[in-house]
C-alpha cells in the first residue's frame, strides 16, 4: 500500500518510521531500478532540506549495515552523502542530498551522437549493454574537450579521497557519481569493502567506463 502525492508515491514502511505527517510530505523524485533498494528524494518536515530516503529490500540486511559502516567511516572526507537518521528494523537510511546531477545523463548530455531524452534513462537497467550509453561514454573516455577532462580529474580526486581511507566503493558505474559544479561525489556504498589495495578493484570499472584508473 501506498499513500500517493500526484504521480509520486511514498511506502507506508517509511511512512511509519518517519512518524511524519503525510500531508505535509512532498515527495520530489525517485529510483526503482536498484537491485537492493528503492530510493526517493523527499521533503520531510524533521529536515529542513530535501534528503534521500533508501529503504532497502527483503534480504538485503547485510548491504544495509554495509552501508551504513561504510558511510560512517567515510562521514568527513567531503565526497559521500552523510547518515541522517536510520532504522535497523526497517532497513532504511536517510541521507544528505548531494545536489546536482548523475554522471550518466551529464555524459549522454555532453558526449551523445544522437538526440536523447534523459528521462528515458533515469531508471533504466542494462547500463552495462545499452548502446547508447556504451557510444556516449566512448566518447568521453577520448574526448580531450576541457570541460570533460577537469570531470575525469574530479571523478580521480573523489576516489583518491575515498581510497586513502582504504575503502573500495565496488560499484563506480556513472549513477553512482555525481557531478556537483565543480566537483564528483559518489553515492551507494552497499558493495562497499575494506581492502589494503581498494584501487585494484575499482580500477576495473573506472577504466572500463571512464579510460581512468588510480
Amino acid at each position: 500500500m501506498y499513500y500517493r502525492f500526484g504521480k509520486e508515491c511514498l511506502s507506508c514502511r517509511t511512512i511509519a518510521y518517519l512518524k511524519m505527517d503525510v500531508r505535509n510530505a512532498i515527495i520530489c523524485d525517485s529510483w526503482t531500478n536498484g537491485a537492493r533498494a528503492h530510493v526517493e528524494l523527499a521533503k520531510l518536515p524533521q529536515y529542513p532540506n530535501k534528503v534521500i530516503v533508501k529503504s532497502f529490500r527483503k534480504g538485503t540486511l547485510i548491504f544495509f549495515i554495509n552501508e551504513v559502516v561504510t558511510l560512517s567511516y567515510l562521514r568527513n572526507i567531503g565526497v559521500t552523502p552523510r547518515i541522517l537518521g536510520l532504522n535497523l528494523g526497517k532497513k532504511i537510511l536517510i541521507l544528505e542530498y548531494m545536489d546536482g546531477e548523475r554522471l550518466l545523463e551529464w555524459v549522454l548530455r555532453k558526449c551523445s551522437r544522437q538526440s536523447v531524452d534523459l528521462k528515458d534513462y533515469r531508471n533504466i537497467h542494462g547500463i552495462d549493454t545499452n548502446p547508447v550509453i556504451g557510444a556516449a561514454f566512448s566518447v568521453f573516455q577520448k574526448s580531450k574537450d576541457p570541460e570533460i577532462t577537469y570531470v575525469k580529474n574530479e571523478i580521480q580526486k573523489c576516489y583518491r579521497k575515498i581510497h586513502r581511507r582504504k575503502i573500495s566503493q565496488g560499484d563506480v558505474r556513472p549513477r553512482n557519481l555525481i557531478c556537483r559544479g565543480g566537483s564528483v561525489a559518489a553515492i551507494d556504498f552497499d558493495l562497499a569493502l575494506p581492502m589494503a589495495r581498494p584501487a585494484d578493484r575499482d580500477n576495473v570499472l573506472l577504466m572500463k567506463w571512464y579510460g581512468i584508473c588510480m
